[in-house]
């Protein structure tokens, strides 16, 4: 266990009926001392890799590097999932984990889709290689983010998917 002597607060603090003496023993157990703020660091930890993960997915396929982003993808896919498996294990939910979440989902599982959608129809327009340059023909592919951040945006503000979700997930 953990021990810490509060001997160094203010008279007016101290005074209380709450801390009568001066000094005061207090002892921590482990799970007093990982607080739920804390515990909540690690799912968040997984959230920020789903967001890495799509970030460099995207910035893979703007070099054209599309077998690679798939596959940082498919990276973002097991953090989301695991993120989400951890908080429920360890009994932790935060306003900010669900907001980190659905951004890092927006990038993940809406751009990068978008993106992917993009260059395969430039890549049709232009004989099958993959785009150097703006094609405005597929920029309607970014309307798959739109809806992907809608959707999430949506989650955020619904009372009723406290625990999962209704509806349909992102792509």
């Amino acid at each position: 266990a953990y021990e810490m002597r509060i001997s160094d607060w203010s008279s007016d603090v101290c005074s209380s009926d709450l801390f009568p003496s001066h000094d005061m023993h207090v002892r921590l157990s482990l799970d007093d001392f990982l607080t739920k703020g804390m515990k909540a660091a690690f799912p968040n930890a997984l959230t920020l890799g789903n967001l890495i993960s799509g970030a460099i997915a995207f910035l893979c396929l703007s070099y054209g590097q599309s077998d690679l982003a798939v596959w940082l993808v498919g990276v973002s896919l097991l953090a989301d999932f695991f993120d989400g498996a951890l908080a429920r294990r360890l009994g932790v939910s935060s306003p900010l984990g669900k907001e980190l979440d659905s951004l890092a989902d927006v990038v993940s599982f809406g751009i990068v889709p978008g993106m992917i959608f993009y260059g395969l129809i430039s890549a049709s327009l232009s004989r099958g290689a993959w785009p150097e340059g703006l094609h405005i023909h597929a920029l309607p592919a970014f309307v798959l983010s739109a809806f992907a951040a809608l959707r999430l945006g949506k989650f955020n503000l619904d009372e009723r998917q406290q625990h999962g979700f209704i509806g349909l997930p992102t792509p």
